[in-house]
């Protein structure tokens, strides 16, 4: 969300974190999509949020900001909370921005013009993400 606002470009954080059983060490779940933007939104700079998440008890099933045309909006209201948002449709969002954060590879090449969905504003920069964190002065661990 910051580096949206800072770096003037739109930005995306998926996650997904498969279920696993109540009582065990990790039982929360969740599918979420959040794309953001350079400017002010009705929240913060959010463009649009998907989310599915597992709280230990129940599942919730939550959409904000403006649909975009990429969507499969009658998934949404399924009978079975679960049903209406899941990784297959993660992934099928995500490549309609021409991204695929679940491939292997995906955080090991830069990135081109020809990888953005838009072109940004005049004074933005194209950066691999090797780039950015030398530029953000972020160091890896380790």
């Amino acid at each position: 969300m910051h580096l949206s606002s800072a770096l003037k470009c739109q930005g995306l954080v998926v996650c997904s974190i498969p279920f696993i059983e109540p009582y065990s060490p990790a039982p929360y779940g969740a599918v979420q999509f959040s794309m953001f933007g350079p400017l002010s939104t009705h929240f913060l700079n959010y463009v649009r949020e998907i989310s599915l998440v597992q709280d230990g008890a129940r599942w919730h099933f939550t959409t904000t900001g403006t649909e975009q045309d990429f969507e499969e909006p009658g998934a949404y209201s399924r009978r079975r909370v679960t049903d209406r948002f899941n990784l297959p449709m993660l992934i099928r969002y995500c490549e309609a921005l021409g991204l695929q954060p679940f491939e292997e590879d995906f955080l090991s090449r830069p990135l081109d013009a020809g990888d953005q969905p838009q072109p940004g504003p005049p004074e933005a920069r194209l950066l691999s993400l090797a780039e950015t964190r030398k530029w953000l002065h972020i160091h890896s661990r380790g």
